[in-house]
């Protein structure tokens, strides 16, 4: 049994953004009075945002952001060489430091998801507060995340000529997801940006979160000493997004047209297997060849798709690499 608080190190990548030293502009629109498609001087236009430690502040009452974590095991042997152990994990992440414009106002709209037909609230602009930004960092009640877990692991010491190792991880994590395209704030670095916009339909499943993880690594010492190692993964695949954009008075914005997690990519499978054999040599050095063969079931799960709701949504973009085989050898003096 453990049960722990960890705070963060606030770094200086989170205070960056607040230093009138660092990167700053404005945007605004550009005006091409002479119709050169050339900018110069004289032809800016209206202030539609701007950004830098000069517009940003820290707020007053800023703390460490932290980590609460449960950890409960049991470990027992059941037969000589076979161990088996239980792990249940609670994690909370709180306090998590976020940027939020406070020199805005944002009046709700709704638009339609074209796929569905349901309405989505959106916040748009106040024309009346363009170029007023105005940013704060703060911890951000809205990043909180919550991380429940059992592992199971079943661990097979090497006798008779063989061993395993095998695990199961059941688990979930809840959080609000930022979409796409607005994961960081204007910066690029630091805190996330606290934008209602960002926590439209976000609160779910990050990228990361796998509900179901089997993983099975096991060898066998074949006559002469030839070694048969594989590695065997199975897990849930990663959230399914579809995103919408919208334009605004604030211009294009990409919200979560459904929540993340509701949707999953399929089941990754994959199995990897090795031969090998060390050949010694004269003055105690050894030669070991080995054959790897992976992917062998040659599995062409999709990992990523477009998902910008449109024409093409759901074109691939990133499949499992196929199957290969490689022959490769070591020479140790």
């Amino acid at each position: 049994l453990n049960l722990a608080r960890y705070y963060y190190q606030i770094s200086t990548a989170d205070t960056d953004p607040v230093n009138p030293n660092s990167l700053g502009g404005e945007l605004r629109v550009w005006l091409d009075l002479n119709r050169d498609k050339k900018f110069q001087k004289g032809e800016e236009g209206p202030l539609l945002s701007a950004f830098g430690g000069v517009l940003t502040s820290l707020a007053p009452d800023l703390k460490q952001p932290y980590t609460n974590e449960l950890v409960v095991g049991f470990d027992r042997e059941l037969i000589e060489d076979l161990r088996v152990s239980f792990t249940f994990t609670y994690r909370q992440e709180r306090r998590l430091l976020g940027i939020e414009n406070v020199g805005v106002r944002w009046v709700p709209t709704t638009v339609t998801d074209p796929v569905t037909g349901n309405p989505i609230t959106v916040y748009d602009q106040d024309p009346a507060t363009i170029g007023q930004d105005r940013f704060v960092v703060r911890n951000a009640k809205e990043m909180d995340q919550n991380y429940r877990g059992l592992d199971v692991t079943v661990e097979k010491r090497f006798s008779r000529r063989w061993q395993m190792l095998a695990s199961l991880t059941l688990s979930r994590t809840t959080s609000n997801r930022v979409a796409p395209g607005s994961s960081f704030d204007i910066f690029g670095i630091g805190p996330m940006a606290i934008d209602p916009n960002n926590l439209v339909n976000a609160k779910g499943q990050p990228y990361w979160d796998r509900p179901v993880i089997f993983k099975l690594s096991a060898s066998y010492l074949l006559p002469r000493d030839v070694n048969l190692a594989g590695n065997l993964r199975i897990q849930s695949g990663q959230p399914r997004n579809r995103l919408l954009t919208v334009d605004l008075t604030q211009g294009p914005v990409t919200v979560f047209a459904v929540r993340p997690g509701e949707d999953r990519y399929d089941t990754v499978f994959t199995l990897d297997l090795r031969l090998s054999k060390i050949f010694r040599l004269p003055g105690r050095r050894s030669l070991e060849l080995m054959l790897d063969g992976y992917n062998l079931a040659n599995s062409s799960v999709v990992l990523n798709t477009v998902e910008l709701t449109g024409p093409g949504y759901g074109t691939p973009l990133q499949i499992i690499a196929p199957r290969i085989f490689r022959i490769g050898g070591r020479l140790q003096f």
